[in-house]
């Protein structure tokens, strides 16, 4: 019997090579590895990072694989994930999220993003400075931080996501 294949979906600040390390060799599952853009090895877009920008490029290779797939996604890739469900059902065939905030509103998007300050990480947290310069390169990790932290607060401001929205998602999701 063929292991199922599950799509893995990195976090905020992630990448693939960081899920590989977690799931790289899992026994029950074949995982299927996605980076969203401008995240490790993924090049940026010349664009700001939105979730409609992150559900179309997550669609285009869900499509690319032509079946339905299980889902893991952590964080930013559960909302991602989730997201996309709600309008395209049928790339699914179930959701596991993991640390996915669902509740955003501008006060949230303010605190999260506040932790995103570089040079405050170089100084208090250096060595996940230095994850993030090896994880998405010496010159471009600060625009991760930037560009992600304009991305939580354009959720804060428009959530994509609600209570009365995940009921409506018409996929399995835990």
């Amino acid at each position: 019997m063929d292991k199922p294949l599950v799509l893995i979906l990195h976090g905020a600040l992630g990448s693939a090579s960081q899920m590989k390390t977690l799931f790289g060799s899992a026994p029950d599952f074949t995982p299927l590895f996605f980076e969203f853009p401008g995240h490790g090895q993924n090049p940026d877009l010349d664009q700001p990072w939105t979730v409609q920008l992150f559900q179309d490029s997550l669609e285009g290779f869900c499509r690319m694989q032509s079946v339905p797939m299980y889902v893991f996604g952590y964080s930013l890739g559960g909302y991602i994930a989730l997201s996309l469900a709600l309008s395209r059902p049928e790339l699914f065939k179930g959701i596991v999220t993991l640390g996915t905030k669902l509740a955003w509103n501008k006060s949230t998007a303010e605190k999260e993003s506040s932790r995103l300050n570089p040079e405050i990480i170089q100084v208090k947290v250096p060595s996940f400075a230095d994850t993030l310069k090896v994880r998405h390169g010496e010159n471009h990790w600060i625009d991760v931080l930037r560009k992600t932290s304009e991305l939580m607060h354009s959720i804060g401001i428009n959530p994509t996501l609600s209570i009365s929205r995940i009921k409506n998602i018409k996929v399995p999701v835990h």
